[in-house]
């Protein structure tokens, strides 16, 4: 049976990270009152975004902020004229050991708001139906170190039962193949989300997931979208982190759908 403990949902195969197939019914049935939406994003603004194309960054090896280029995917949605969308920032963090001649950083990659949807097929090759919100999502993809998204401030004082909910959609196949062949995540590969409690000073983890054994190719969690849930608490400011690890063209990760919900 699923449980809360210390705020997250601990899932009976996953920890903090399910299928809303599987829980919908019983998180409806234990008095989870998601009243009203204080901060959403399916990156869906602004409407008129063209660029589905590669990113291109030519800064290797130096942690640096990521901004957004003319005719490329924006990777910052902070800044672009949103009306009621949350705002996420991007950065890079190199490896320990870069300067090898595979490492680019997140040059000419495919990152940020995305409609392109040609990878988003489960484990028999079959659509899941595009993005989970809408028609665009957030793709980050073979960032060779840590790629990072850091939200807005949301402001969650004075406000009750309140919680979080993110969408995401972890893929390692190499699509030029027929039918796709599927990867290994490594040990240094890593997708992690955690909630900046800025008020507390503390951070609250949602998902934490890693390559090598025992890790993501054995969870049964790729091909499909998951949602990461949890109960937050009350009367905080928060901040949302998303940080994807990898270093190969074939190690995806979707972004969708992230909303904060409470009750005044």
């Amino acid at each position: 049976m699923n449980k809360l403990k210390y705020g997250l949902l601990v899932c009976s195969t996953v920890f903090c990270t399910t299928t809303w197939a599987g829980i919908e019914d019983e998180i409806f049935s234990s008095n989870f009152q998601f009243d009203s939406k204080i901060a959403f994003t399916s990156f869906e603004e602004p409407i008129d975004i063209p660029f589905n194309g590669k990113y291109f960054d030519p800064v290797f090896c130096d942690a640096h902020d990521l901004v957004n280029h003319p005719d490329e995917p924006f990777v910052d949605t902070i800044g672009i004229g949103l009306t009621t969308e949350l705002g996420f920032d991007a950065s890079f963090t190199p490896p320990a050991n870069c300067g090898d001649e595979f490492d680019d950083g997140v040059n000419n990659d495919f990152l940020g708001i995305t409609s392109f949807a040609n990878n988003l097929t489960d484990i028999n090759d079959v659509s899941v139906g595009g993005y989970s919100d809408g028609f665009r999502g957030y793709q980050i993809s073979d960032p060779d170190g840590t790629y990072t998204m850091v939200s807005e401030e949301i402001d969650l004082r004075n406000r009750i039962n309140n919680s979080i909910s993110i969408d995401y959609f972890l893929d390692d196949r190499d699509h030029f193949d027929d039918p796709p062949d599927a990867g290994d995540w490594e040990p240094d590969d890593s997708f992690v989300i955690y909630i900046m409690d800025i008020t507390n000073a503390v951070d609250i983890p949602l998902v934490d997931l890693t390559g090598g054994v025992g890790g993501i190719d054995t969870m049964g969690i790729e091909y499909s979208w998951q949602s990461a849930v949890a109960m937050l608490p009350d009367d905080i400011i928060i901040r949302i982190v998303i940080e994807f690890t990898a270093n190969s063209g074939r190690e995806v990760v979707y972004i969708d759908n992230v909303e904060v919900r409470g009750t005044d």
